[in-house]
């Protein structure tokens, strides 16, 4: 689809998206069946879209309206969403469900992205992690989904189109909030996207192994690239984590 630019003139989601317009999404996905946790290319490859109808933001992924939860700024929409869809010849013998993390918004044009200096982008980080589980009830899926939260810093470096950051304060949303992942990222800007790498640098006991390593891809959006938004991943062998992150320049 073509992208939402913005501009001084256009409105953003805090005066509120005219009805009709509609955001395509960055996203990454996971397939939960009885036998594996595995990307969702399928989905990953057609995308979806958030539209506004009535006063309300409508998430439309792969054919179905799924469960949406956000994290809004003026220009930047991020959050998770999930759809159990019904058994079929396409689900493997059992219940299918996925799960996404996505962003969308207002994207910076291209021709207005900073070409010199640099911006520092404070914010939030949300995601889930998902855990093989042992034991062989008849459940929809093996595994266990742990939400994992904290806070987001990166570093935009527009003359040498990268950015640097790192997830820390990172906790599991459970009942004691015990310490997850702290988790860093390098990757190049094009455009107004950039795209590269996370690895965990501290462990957690019960969280990513030591050696999860995944991938970031990300946006700036706002008239002047005022805001940013990203999703991830990381994947240890065993345990799978993505989660979306985003972040405000003072």
């Amino acid at each position: 689809m073509t992208p939402v630019l913005a501009n001084s003139a256009t409105p953003n989601f805090t005066t509120g998206p005219a009805a009709g317009t509609a955001f395509p999404l960055l996203q990454t996905t996971v397939v939960l069946d009885p036998a594996s946790i595995a990307p969702d290319a399928a989905v990953n490859t057609v995308g979806g879209t958030v539209t506004a109808r009535e006063g309300a933001l409508t998430l439309s992924i792969d054919g179905h309206d799924v469960d949406l939860a956000l994290q809004a700024l003026d220009w930047t929409l991020a959050g998770p969403w999930s759809t159990d869809i019904p058994e079929g010849p396409w689900d493997y013998g059992g219940n299918l469900s996925k799960r996404g993390a996505f962003v969308a918004g207002y994207e910076t044009p291209a021709s207005d992205m900073p070409t010199t200096g640099s911006a520092t982008y404070a914010g939030f980080a949300d995601g889930r992690m998902y855990v093989p589980l042992s034991f062989t009830d008849a459940l929809p899926c093996k595994c266990q989904e742990v939400p994992v939260q904290g806070d987001a810093l990166l570093t935009a470096n527009f003359g040498a189109r990268t950015v640097t950051g790192e997830l820390t304060n990172m906790v599991r949303v459970w009942w004691d909030e015990s310490a997850w992942n702290h988790v860093t990222f390098t990757s190049t800007i094009a455009g107004n996207a950039f795209s590269g790498t996370t690895r965990v640098t501290a462990g957690a006991e019960l969280g990513m192994g030591a050696n999860a390593t995944g991938t970031i891809d990300g946006k700036f959006f706002g008239p002047a690239a005022q805001e940013t938004g990203a999703v991830w991943t990381l994947f240890d062998g065993t345990n799978t984590a993505i989660g979306t992150l985003t972040g405000k320049r003072p």
